[in-house]
């Protein structure tokens, strides 16, 4: 039941979290994010921009996902830069960054009147990059080809397993 639960909730995270297609919908997402479009194709924010507190809010109101994916794109280049900068890499960073969303989708319901959704934007951004950090250095992949001492004549962890130690070291 609670596996099922959550395989519902990545799917529903999944599908608000996919790229805005077509032209409409892209106009939807900047309308929700309070972004406006001069005569030159330019991006502007609109004087009457729904906050990002409005919009987390409408988005526990059960609207159709345009509120939350309006906030997905509102944040989603100073929150990556921010994550790039952090984490030292892009790949890292994007991981994270859907990470983030996701519990903030997960946990949109527990967003407390009055707060403000950046700086608990940025919390759980930074402690889903701490914990990133933490799962990389646990499964961090080392070459069986690296010297396992300091000198150049060292064996390597591949002779180490196939028992050939001495052979490497004498060599």
């Amino acid at each position: 039941m609670v596996a099922h639960a959550r395989e519902s909730v990545a799917r529903q995270t999944a599908a608000v979290l996919k790229p805005a297609a077509g032209p409409d919908r892209a106009s939807a997402l900047e309308a929700a994010a309070g972004l406006g479009t001069d005569r030159r194709g330019c991006r502007f924010a609109e004087s009457d921009e729904a906050s990002d507190e409005e919009l987390i809010r409408r988005s526990c109101g059960g609207d159709d996902g345009t509120a939350f994916e309006a906030l997905v794109h509102r944040y989603e280049r100073v929150l990556f830069s921010y994550l790039r900068r952090y984490l030292g890499s892009a790949e890292m960073a994007e991981d994270v960054f859907q990470l983030t969303f996701l519990q903030v989708h997960l946990k949109r319901e527990g967003f407390e009147e009055g707060r403000r959704f950046r700086p608990w934007l940025y919390a759980i951004a930074t402690n889903q990059a701490i914990d990133a950090q933490r799962r990389d250095r646990r499964h961090r992949m080392v070459s069986l080809d690296q010297p396992l001492g300091h000198d150049g004549d060292a064996a390597t962890l591949r002779h180490l397993i196939a028992g050939t130690v001495e052979t490497a070291a004498g060599a």
